[in-house]
């Protein structure tokens, strides 16, 4: 099979084409099921999932529990290695992860002024499924507007899943914006979000605008805003995913491996460092004063604000459920800065 794959590819290739093979992928994909059959680093998921077209269809694949397989065939053979981001903490787990030797670990202050950063985790809200409902939605939603309408420029919104961003829009998020709403979608190809975020981006120039996406994806870990492109991040929830086979098996893999952390390593921190890696959106630039608003009140337990970087952490600050304050806090910070 792979050898028919080569073929196809080359003749593409002569016809000034994509090199593409279904074929290819077929064989390469079976060659590595059966490399890594009977590791314990590896799963094997069956699952049903949906196409670009949103058709059901199912899925065959091989998932990787580990990275250390990889991490390591660079860093056994390096005399030192520097490992440096803004979201890193907790720096053991990290290291644990990707299989450092004897590492030094060293957090540096924040070169971004006090004045610049300011961080609030607002009590009375939650995502948390429990209390997933239209009247949590609805209080998200109005907290989220009163932000909006306080802010000057652009604002981000992620939330931690799709199913609570179609929450916003039900509410009606959208309609009651005084800024126009740009709407993450599940399947978007590459171009498609690179127009919506282009076009976000133009917007920060007027009145501003409002950009909806998701925890953990491309527009929350990928993708740069400076200064008035996103003045504003407003995190809605915490990231934690549904429980699935997947999830499970990554679970029992670190539970094994880093003996008891498995709960913590494989589910709990993965929620964190997309939380923390979607509040850092806004400060790219030294210049940049933003604010970053937490819709979740277990962000206010130590569980989860531990994990949240330093730089952030130490700007954060606990409001009670009152509307009253959020605004005031949020015009406040900007008053600073007109």
């Amino acid at each position: 099979m792979k050898t028919v794959g080569e073929k196809v590819q080359k003749e593409r290739l002569k016809r000034n084409k994509m090199p593409r093979s279904h074929i290819y992928r077929i064989a390469t994909f079976l060659e590595n099921w059966f490399k890594v059959h009977g590791n314990e680093g590896y799963c094997y998921i069956f699952e049903k999932t949906k196409t670009k077209k949103d058709e059901d269809t199912l899925k065959l694949e091989i998932l990787s529990l580990d990275p250390r397989p990889i991490t390591t065939q660079v860093l056994d053979y390096v005399f030192g290695a520097v490992h440096m981001s803004g979201t890193l903490e907790p720096l053991n787990a990290y290291s644990d992860m990707i299989g450092t030797k004897n590492p030094a670990y060293k957090v540096f202050p924040s070169p971004f002024s006090p004045m610049n950063i300011k961080g609030i985790v607002t009590k009375g809200v939650t995502t948390k499924g429990t209390h997933r409902n239209e009247e949590m939605y609805k209080k998200i939603t109005l907290k989220a507007l009163d932000i909006i309408h306080s802010v000057p420029a652009n604002v981000g919104i992620f939330c931690s899943s799709y199913e609570v961003l179609d929450g916003l829009l039900n509410s009606g998020i959208a309609l009651m914006s005084d800024k126009p709403v740009f709407v993450e979608r599940r399947n978007m190809d590459s171009r498609e979000n690179d127009m919506l975020v282009s076009d976000f981006k133009f917007h920060s120039g007027k009145k501003g605008a409002v950009l909806l996406g998701v925890m953990g994806g491309r527009n929350a870990e990928g993708g740069d805003y400076p200064g008035n492109e996103m003045n504003t991040v407003i995190i809605v929830g915490v990231p934690y995913a549904r429980p699935s086979p997947r999830i499970e098996a990554q679970i029992d893999y670190y539970q094994k491996v880093f003996l008891g952390k498995g709960k913590y390593y494989g589910y709990y921190l993965p929620a964190h460092r997309k939380l923390s890696q979607a509040a850092g959106r806004a400060h790219r630039l030294l210049s940049d004063k933003a604010l970053i608003v937490f819709l979740d009140e277990r962000v206010a337990n130590k569980f989860v604000s531990k994990d949240i970087p330093k730089w952030i952490r130490e700007c954060l600050e606990f409001i009670p459920d009152s509307e009253e304050m959020l605004k005031e806090k949020v015009k406040t910070f900007f008053g600073i800065h007109r």
